[in-house]
């Protein structure tokens, strides 16, 4: 698939392809300066310009940055009318994975030595931690309810 580029992360000055990119879902990205974010963005990833080439940008805090479509179609317009592209189209693809699976890597990533030094955590602290988020949400949902029935 030649057609297909990935967006590249560039760490230090070297291009981490490891990496998710976060730009779009950064809270300083409405703040900064598109120039230099477009400049980064030619600077670290191929520069297409074939309306039928496929760019991909992945990171799956995407999925709850509600902005992030917006900045995106924004910055990809602003960088295709940079390249004279006319003709273009912005579609946005979401896998995901069985969410018992996705809370229980996300568990053991935040418990891992990549921040604590060594692993840590449990079995039975990540059911007590799920345990209390369910009961969390269950409280959010059964106080909308309740606030929906004083409506009627």
């Amino acid at each position: 698939l030649s057609n297909v580029h990935f967006a590249n992360r560039v760490v230090g000055s070297a291009i981490n392809l490891d990496e998710e990119i976060h730009r779009f879902d950064r809270a300083s990205y409405p703040y900064s300066s598109k120039a230099v974010e477009l400049a980064h963005e030619w600077a670290s990833s191929p520069l297409v310009t074939d309306p039928s080439a496929v760019v991909i940008h992945y990171t799956p805090q995407y999925l709850y940055s509600p902005n992030v479509p917006f900045e995106i179609h924004n910055f990809v317009k602003l960088v295709l009318h940079k390249a004279s592209v006319n003709n273009y189209d912005v579609k946005f693809v979401m896998l995901l994975r069985d969410p018992v699976d996705r809370a229980m890597s996300s568990y053991w990533f935040k418990n891992s030595h990549i921040f604590h030094g060594q692993d840590k955590g449990s079995v039975e602290d990540m059911v007590q931690s799920f345990i209390k988020e369910m009961e969390k949400r269950y409280r959010a949902i059964i106080s909308f309810i309740i606030y929906l029935l004083s409506l009627i």
